[in-house]
């Protein structure tokens, strides 16, 4: 699950993603995997869950795209779940 927000005070995008650390190794960048699945570990030992968190910052030309792309595939009638995914 994502969200996006615009930081008040400087007025950029930031994507927040959220998800279990199965589905979010995939989503990160390679380097960063590994410290993803130790720490994920180490909480698992001591009995504890894990959420994975991400953010990303966003230009305003990508999120103007996207917002285009994303409302086309709500209007769809015949394929608007997997266009919307």
């Amino acid at each position: 699950m994502g969200i996006v927000m615009r930081h008040i005070a400087s007025g950029k995008l930031i994507f927040y993603l959220k998800g279990a650390e199965t589905v979010m190794i995939n989503k990160v960048r390679p380097n960063q995997r590994t410290v993803i699945t130790e720490s994920c570990d180490n909480l698992a030992n001591e009995g504890l869950r894990t959420l994975v968190i991400s953010q990303k910052l966003l230009t305003e030309e990508f999120y103007q795209q996207w917002v285009q792309r994303y409302e086309v595939a709500k209007a769809d009638l015949n394929d608007r779940e997997r266009l919307v995914a």
